[in-house]
């Protein structure tokens, strides 16, 4: 499990991460909290796993970079 910060363009949002479950939750500026149900755990930089969205949408979220 994690807490981090992600950003989007302009907006920056802390998130948390529960790995176990494969949920991720951040609270977007002017949306409230927003949770990604991830199908699987990306791990590493270029990999890829398919979400739904806590609102209804759904996609593919790819590891860009990584830091620690």
């Amino acid at each position: 499990d994690a807490t981090n910060t992600a950003t989007m363009g302009d907006v920056s949002a802390p998130y948390t991460f529960d790995q176990e479950a494969g949920v991720l939750c951040a609270d977007i500026p002017q949306q409230g909290e927003v949770c990604a149900t991830f199908s699987g755990v990306a791990q590493a930089v270029g990999e890829s796993a398919a979400y739904t969205l806590s609102t209804g949408g759904a996609g593919t979220a790819t590891i860009t970079a990584m830091s620690e």
